[in-house]
């Protein structure tokens, strides 16, 4: 294992029953990531992250945590992990800070003052002795990542944690990952099926579909391939498909309502802009399309919008 690498999994596969829900899958997580588990509802996510905890056993494959293998030596794979699971279940007739004092009664040498510590970072400790009943989603959630700050952890598993969150919501839980990754060098492993969160927060990406993993690495890097997208605005269009078909940097166009769209190597925008003109191209303006996570998985997932 890397000296830097916080999760490794290797070769990770499970079924129920007949099903293949996870099939021979590698992940590689560094310390400091922010780390984005990208699939549709379905795909597997859920089931890899309780693999990861060991609340569900693999049928083949290795994970190792902190360097530790979570099989041979659980107890140290999992000493300084923090995790939540689907939506966090606390006694609702009791305050946020009673709730969170019984589950420190399980960690053992916590220090004297550590609940009002992880209150505070998730910015709940002016609502520290409300009862859970009066919270709203958002504020469950944050009494959540409290709860798994609790043992000081290298590492954060959070399963789908702005679901069910309005935009205000969400942009809270978005700013208090960022802010805790930098300010207290955690690392975060995210699973979600939002695709714009990705983009807003993560610095990696792992994308899931069907229980196979299709790809990972950086997000500016999948943001920023060696393609470019560019509308061209003109009234001929028919005209300018006949002679860009044999543009060797032009692989492929696709005709709009009032433009052509081409996919293109980088950089031969200007060339393409003088070759038109010489040929007779009306040409009104070129406009280049940003790229962005959404169209990437549609494309990796040969056209599969996630849900």
């Amino acid at each position: 294992m890397s000296q830097n690498n916080i999760i490794e999994v290797e070769n990770l596969s499970k079924s129920f029953g007949k099903r293949k829900v996870i099939n021979n899958i590698n992940l590689t997580v560094e310390e400091g990531d922010i780390y984005g588990f990208l699939g549709q509802n379905g795909s597997g996510k859920t089931t890899t992250i309780r693999m990861l905890l060991n609340l569900i056993h693999p049928d083949n494959g290795t994970i190792r945590l902190n360097k530790y293998d979570l099989k041979k030596e659980f107890h140290k794979a999992i000493e300084k992990v923090g995790a939540i699971v689907e939506v966090p279940k606390f006694h609702s007739y009791l305050s946020g800070r009673k709730n969170l004092e019984l589950m420190a009664n399980l960690i053992p040498d916590i220090p004297e003052g550590k609940v009002d510590e992880v209150l505070e970072m998730v910015g709940m400790l002016n609502r520290a002795d409300d009862k859970v009943k009066t919270y709203s989603l958002g504020m469950r959630q944050r009494l959540g990542i409290a709860n798994a700050l609790l043992n000081d952890p290298k590492l954060v598993i959070l399963d789908e944690p702005t679901n069910g969150l309005d935009p205000q919501g969400m942009k809270e839980i978005r700013d208090m990952i960022c802010n805790l990754a930098y300010k207290n060098n955690i690392t975060f492993f995210i699973s979600t099926h939002l695709l714009y969160e990705v983009e807003q927060i993560c610095n990696k990406v792992a994308i899931l579909h069907g229980g196979e993993l299709l790809t990972q690495g950086k997000v500016a890097d999948m943001l920023n391939r060696d393609l470019e997208v560019i509308d061209v605005h003109t009234t001929s269009c028919d005209k300018m498909i006949s002679i860009v078909q044999s543009l060797n940097y032009v692989k492929h166009f696709e005709k709009k309502q009032k433009c052509v769209r081409l996919k293109m190597e980088k950089g031969f925008s200007s060339e393409l802009n003088r070759y038109l003109i010489a040929n007779d191209i009306d040409v009104e303006y070129l406009i280049p399309q940003s790229q962005s996570l959404e169209a990437f998985f549609i494309e990796l997932t040969g056209g599969k919008q996630i849900e």
